[in-house]
């Protein structure tokens, strides 16, 4: 196993079905580079097809993936950069 997989972090229990509703919008990411933010809209449909009906659990899920979101775009963008630099050509 690569030793970055085995480092990796593990998922509390509580927070699985926020993950999981990270990775399954992360597909919903517009193209690019650099990568763009997953759409409010796509977030909206994801909670209407997961039956996700109180408000209050509703803005929990916006703002847990929202954050999710940005550190993982912070981080292939830093990451791209630190390639970019390094790269000789």
């Amino acid at each position: 196993m690569p030793a970055a997989l085995a480092a990796r972090p593990e998922i509390a229990p509580w927070a699985e079905p926020y993950w999981r509703a990270f990775l399954d919008l992360a597909r919903e990411r517009p193209p690019g580079p650099p990568p763009g933010p997953i759409p409010l809209s796509a977030v909206r449909e994801w909670l209407a097809e997961e039956r996700i009906d109180d408000p209050g659990l509703r803005a929990e899920f916006r703002e847990i993936v929202g954050l999710l979101d940005q550190a993982w775009i912070a981080h292939v963008t830093t990451a791209d950069a630190t390639a970019k630099e390094s790269d000789p050509s």
